[in-house]
């Protein structure tokens, strides 16, 4: 499947000379400086990030993409500007009925004449049927407060229109699989190869609605791990994220849990 982000950058002339087209790398490493600055107080907004943010990214993306001429404005602010409103708009449709997620894609799946009615007149879900959003989570652990208190706050640098969500809470349950825990973490090894394990546990957090509220929670999870650097947070976020079992049991475990887990995890894989 296609993605959001071209295969070479290129800026078109004439009429939006400005328009830049994205490369698949450009737009990750984006992704990456932004999950960076939403790790660091110093940039963190309550909803978005602080004045300033756009020229960081600019220093930031210089060092990391030497020579791509990526400047604050018009590039970054303008890609920042679009991830966000496809995000708001995929967050949008999964919370109404007819509307799916398929994790392999990292794409909205849903019927075609179900996608043109809900898409009409929304600018931002342009482009979202049948294309793969790879940084959904990401977007979701930096945006997503937006949404889930209704405000229509946001960066001091941007203008753009915020979206909406209902609140909703993460619902832990520590009763069950705590000898399961207990077991796992005092043979080390066999972390790598827990899932087919999980059937017994997972029925705790059973709904699609847990599903959603513990992606939207897990970076804040993650960030309160030390030593994790902000590029290991934002692969771990992507791994737990498609794997619901294991998203599952991460959340019924303690902190200290969740660091062996975690590092486990970084070490010997799924």
């Amino acid at each position: 499947m296609s993605s959001t982000a071209t295969s070479s950058g290129k800026v078109r002339g004439g009429r939006g000379q400005n328009k830049r087209y994205w490369t698949t790398k450009e737009d990750n490493t984006l992704m990456e400086c932004l999950m960076e600055l939403h790790q660091n107080t110093k940039w963190r907004g309550d909803s978005g990030f602080k004045n300033g943010y756009l020229n960081k990214l600019e220093t930031m993306l210089e060092v990391k993409l030497p020579n791509s001429g990526l400047k604050a404005s018009p590039h970054i602010e303008s890609r920042v500007k679009t991830l966000k409103g496809k995000y708001g708009a995929l967050a949008d449709a999964l919370s109404q009925s007819g509307f799916g997620w398929n994790e392999e894609e990292m794409m909205l799946v849903c019927e075609k004449s179900v996608f043109d009615a809900w898409a009409k007149n929304k600018k931002d879900a342009s482009g979202l049927y049948g294309k793969s959003f790879p940084h959904y989570y990401a977007l979701g652990e930096i945006y997503g407060k937006d949404r889930a208190i209704g405000t229509n706050a946001g960066n001091a640098d941007d203008d753009e229109e915020d979206v909406r969500r209902d609140d909703a809470s993460v619902h832990q349950n520590r009763s069950v699989g705590d000898d399961f825990i207990e077991e796992m973490f005092s043979h080390p090894d066999a972390v790598a190869g827990m899932a087919p394990q999980l059937a017994g546990l997972v029925n705790v957090l059973s709904t699609e609605k847990d599903l959603v509220d513990m992606q939207a929670k897990l970076g804040g999870e993650l960030r309160k791990i030390e030593f994790l650097t902000p590029l290991q947070v934002f692969r771990i976020t992507n791994i737990l994220a498609k794997e619901h079992d294991l998203l599952r049991v991460f959340f019924t475990m303690t902190d200290e849990e969740k660091k062996d887990y975690v590092f486990n995890l970084m070490e010997h894989g799924l």
